[in-house]
């Protein structure tokens, strides 16, 4: 008996002793295992989560004023605050309906729709597309259900059809606040890739201002800028001479779209369309500002950097 119990005790301490040695093999692997990635892969692992790309977009800019003889202003342009929108370059419209949601709470826009009356704001159509980026698994199980139903490949199936799912139903039932948010949507979603659009240009006020301000880490892509009005003081006086240009909605001429677009301009951008603004437009266009836009490797809008003309890109 005195021997059996001693060989138990025996064994004991040994087992004891390999578990402590197991353990302790696991905690070297690991921490080997951790210095590894934090110093031998650590910088590289850090840039590739970091890493950004930065783009070079030119910016809009006031156009040249026109003065008479005895330099009293024919045109002029008139400073206002401008809330504006830069698209990644993969921004989703799913992301876009968010920062939208969230910009509708610190800014006010026109929002009517066609069901209040004769005049709208949005169309069904801008109303559709806002559910659809809000809700894209519901719509993906409705496009699903729609492509079988009629026996359809998913490639056979547009965006049109997609949209036609969505019913006046679907969209009756807005609340104020995502009228808003819709037609704010709407605006950043003309925006194509790396480009900038105004949300709101006009009426902006100072507190609209300052919550833009302060939101910002909410509101990627978005930011304040100040934006310009093209002014005639001697009214329609002058404008057979003189002439206008376009709206940021009209942009620039269709016809000659191919022509501005290769000497730098936007598609939004607002040209001379005819007398003296259309003959002298390379010189009122000025020289457009550039920022460097830095992006993140989900294409989000990180940050802008306004370079001026005189300036050096590094």
């Amino acid at each position: 008996m005195v021997n059996k119990k001693e060989q138990n005790k025996s064994h004991i301490p040994f087992r004891l002793n390999m578990l402590f040695f197991v353990i302790f093999l696991l905690f070297v692997a690991l921490i080997v295992r951790t210095g590894y990635l934090q110093i031998i892969k650590g910088d590289e692992f850090k840039a590739e989560v970091a890493r950004t790309e930065s783009t070079v977009i030119r910016n809009n800019v006031p156009r040249g004023e026109i003065l008479d003889s005895e330099l009293r202003p024919l045109v002029k342009n008139d400073a206002r605050i401008a809330i504006q929108y830069t698209r990644g370059s993969n921004t989703s419209t799913a992301n876009m309906a968010e920062v939208a949601a969230n910009l509708a709470h610190l800014i006010d826009i026109p929002h009517s729709t066609p069901f209040d009356g004769d005049s709208s704001d949005l169309s069904i159509r801008d109303l559709k597309d806002y559910f659809y980026a809000q809700n894209s698994d519901l719509m993906k199980e409705r496009v699903d259900n729609y492509i079988e139903e009629n026996n359809l490949k998913s490639s056979e199936v547009t965006y049109s059809d997609e949209v036609n799912l969505i019913t006046d139903a679907d969209i009756m039932q807005y609340s104020d606040h995502e009228l808003k948010a819709a037609a704010i949507f709407t605006k950043m979603n003309a925006a194509y890739a790396l480009s900038t659009v105004n949300v709101k240009n006009e009426n902006v006020t100072e507190d609209e201002k300052a919550r833009v301000s302060e939101y910002t880490m909410l509101l990627p892509g978005v930011k304040t800028e100040m934006d310009w009005d093209r002014v005639y003081p001697e009214g329609d006086t002058l404008s057979s001479v003189l002439g206008r240009v376009t709206t940021e909605d009209q942009g620039v001429p269709e016809e000659s779209s191919n022509e501005y677009l290769a000497r730098g301009y936007s598609r939004n951008d607002r040209v001379g369309r005819s007398q003296i603004e259309a003959q002298y437009e390379d010189v009122l266009r000025g020289s457009k500002s550039r920022s460097i836009t830095e992006t993140s490797t989900q294409g989000n809008v990180l940050n802008q950097e306004v370079i001026y003309p005189d300036q050096e890109i590094t």
